[in-house]
């Protein structure tokens, strides 16, 4: 049986609130430099919650809080995979990022 709060609801509203909090922050955060390493922890959480509360009665939360989450996770998941890309490549073609910071500095000055 679910336990009941002191207005007689589950608390599944005020988890379908968080998942819509959790993934559109997440989507914001992704824009951000330094803070996106946040991303992937705000998106899974979004989407568990969401998940959780998909049948309350804030079900539009939940489902926008789903959705946005798996957004955030699939942007995420393709900017480290064209990262590791990236840099694999480079260093098969025997470009290595430290040689390419020292070039960039020396052209700097």
């Amino acid at each position: 049986m679910k336990e009941m709060g002191e207005n007689g609801t589950t608390g599944a509203g005020g988890k379908a609130t968080a998942a819509m909090i959790c993934g559109i922050g997440s989507m914001l955060f992704f824009c951000a430099p330094f803070v996106n390493l946040l991303v992937p922890f705000l998106a899974i959480a979004g989407l568990v919650l969401g998940l959780m509360s998909v049948k309350s009665a804030k079900k539009g939360f939940a489902i926008t809080g789903i959705i946005t989450s798996a957004i955030s996770l699939t942007l995420t998941l393709l900017a480290v995979l064209s990262l590791s890309s990236f840099f694999s490549e480079t260093n098969e073609q025997g470009v290595f990022w430290g040689e390419m910071l020292e070039e960039a500095e020396q052209q700097a000055e």
